[in-house]
């Protein structure tokens, strides 16, 4: 039904990482892991670079969808690219709002040496991303809000409306919440299935069907299954951790996360 694209097969030169750079390793048996650093949102956000890429870098984690409001006013995009890269740390995709100027986040994304912008975003918004998209030749990701039961005829809510969304744009692809998904009512396994040539990323977290984030392994989210999916299969879709249950230590959370992630593909 689409054109297939290997958003997984990315270069180095194509993240704006370069190729003599130390980079951190945190792909297994095939499968990309990383994080949306949306992870970290409930820490201090004084330094709040710092923090990530210190906690990438302890647990090993390579590659990341940043959260733009995460980068301080007195951080340009290009110092920004400087840190992680010099830290062997990938930049896929810039998580941006869209506001008047739509283009700004394609301009942002390149100056972070990303090749993804992640957008929540609605029907209406990709409609008028589309044209801008083929022409940035930028991967757009949407993220939607996947809920079975939705009553908003404007958001990226239901299959149909990823359907219709991915139909706009060759550059259109999902940056798709399995946790999200499972507690909206989703078959979130069926739906990697049947849409992983238009996934780019997965953002990885553990809910059960009231909605309610879960240590992994804990909720009703088919976590493991669609790792070993992925594996198996070789689809080419990053695997984000994107923790967000409530625990103790959030940096110690994300670590187990990943190390959850990590074995489970082992």
């Amino acid at each position: 039904m689409y054109t297939r694209r290997q958003f997984g097969s990315i270069g180095l030169a194509g993240l704006g990482l370069p190729l003599s750079a130390a980079r951190i390793d945190s792909k297994i048996r095939g499968v990309q892991l990383g994080i949306h650093t949306y992870s970290y949102s409930t820490l201090p956000q004084e330094n709040i670079l710092d923090t990530i890429i210190g906690s990438m870098t302890d647990a090993g984690i390579g590659e990341c969808i940043l959260l733009a409001r995460q980068i301080p006013a007195s951080v340009d995009y290009a110092q920004g690219r400087d840190r992680f890269e010099r830290a062997g740390i990938a930049i896929f995709g810039l998580s941006a709002a869209t506001g008047e100027n739509l283009r700004k986040p394609f301009e942002d994304a390149r100056a972070l040496g990303a090749g993804a912008i992640a957008l929540g975003g609605t029907r209406p918004i990709a409609r008028q991303l589309a044209p801008i998209a083929d022409e940035q030749k930028m991967t757009v990701a949407f993220l939607g809000r996947p809920n079975m039961n939705a009553t908003d005829s404007n958001l990226i809510s239901k299959p149909d409306d990823y359907d219709e969304v991915l139909q706009l744009s060759k550059n259109f692809a999902l940056c798709f919440d399995i946790g999200d998904a499972t507690a909206g009512g989703y078959d979130a396994l069926k739906f990697v299935e049947r849409h992983h040539e238009r996934i780019a990323v997965l953002c990885l977290k553990d809910r059960n069907r009231n909605g309610v984030s879960m240590p992994w392994g804990e909720g009703d989210t088919p976590v493991r299954q669609i790792l070993q999916t992925i594996r198996d299969a070789k689809y080419p879709i990053r695997c984000y951790v994107d923790c967000d249950y409530k625990g103790s230590d959030r940096l110690a959370d994300i670590r187990r996360c990943f190390e959850y992630a990590r074995k489970v593909l082992e």
